[in-house]
């Protein structure tokens, strides 16, 4: 519906409309008057049609192997999005830092997992917390470039945090693409050949009931909205902005567009010389009679 409306919206800005605002107006207003009548009846019966999927979804042998067809190119396709999608990430950052982001993120997971629950410390006193202030403050500097140098030392990049959320949205890709292929591997098995497992391939399944949705829902809102729609539309144009017009305002229509009214001026213009030649023909002739 919206589609339509869209198309209808598009027809009227199309010359020579823009020359007829009132015309535009009542072409939009039969258009949506047919839509409102039509929808809701078209969407009862489309509510109709798909209730009976709701119990049971009855399949031939060769809409279920169309199905895995489907499916399988489908996860073909994510597959090789996937792929130059971590390309692409992979071209950005580069392989190697690339590849010790990763490593440093799952190194700190790993490290954040296996960490236990310690016993609070005791609270220093006043007298001391300057002093211990100032000893933390210069073993975590101490600690930093000792870090440092030894990344510098084993060649490893600085990673900032740009190049780890790139990384994060690698390893979730290549997770992503891994799950792909297990799934296109058990699609591509000798189990999802019968539509007997359908429990085992649910891809295939959701696929299937998809389509039959799709296929039945386009059917009745073929039947019910847009042939109805396309055999009223024409017509309540002819008999509302053609037939339904005397001369005058046939006149008036043309006469709103510019290039019409130029023509139809030099057409004015060219009927009032013919009748003064005309009278000056005559005139001419009269005056040859009594010259004679």
């Amino acid at each position: 519906m919206d589609i339509l409306k869209h198309n209808l919206t598009r027809l009227v800005e199309v010359e020579p409309f823009p020359y007829h605002p009132d015309t535009q107006r009542n072409v939009m207003a039969f258009g949506n008057d047919i839509l409102r009548r039509k929808f809701h009846f078209a969407m009862d019966q489309v509510e109709n049609t798909i209730k009976p999927f709701k119990f049971e979804v009855d399949c031939s042998q060769a809409e279920w192997e169309g199905s895995v067809e489907r499916t399988v190119r489908l996860l073909e396709r994510e597959m090789d999005m996937c792929a130059r999608a971590l390309k692409d990430i992979s071209t950005r950052v580069g392989k190697r830092t690339l590849n010790s982001a990763i490593n440093y993120i799952q190194e700190s997971t790993q490290g954040a997992s296996s960490i236990g629950w310690r016993a609070p410390q005791p609270m220093p006193t006043t007298t001391t917390t300057t002093t211990t202030k100032a000893a933390a403050n210069e073993a975590s500097a101490d600690q930093g470039a000792d870090a440092s140098q030894a990344d510098t030392e084993a060649g490893l990049p600085l990673l900032s945090p740009a190049i780890l959320e790139e990384a994060r949205m690698a390893m979730s890709l290549r997770d992503r693409a891994a799950i792909l292929k297990l799934r296109h591997a058990a699609l591509r098995s000798k189990q999802c050949r019968d539509r007997k497992h359908r429990a085992q391939c649910p891809e295939a399944f959701l696929n299937l009931v998809a389509d039959k949705l799709t296929n039945a829902a386009v059917m009745f809102l073929q039947v019910e909205l847009l042939n109805e729609f396309f055999f009223q539309f024409p017509r309540e144009l002819d008999s509302k902005l053609y037939f339904g017009l005397d001369k005058s305002h046939v006149q008036a229509f043309a006469r709103e567009n510019p290039r019409v009214l130029q023509q139809l001026e030099l057409m004015d213009r060219k009927r009032k010389l013919e009748e003064v030649m005309d009278k000056l023909g005559y005139v001419t002739r009269q005056q040859e009679r009594m010259a004679v």
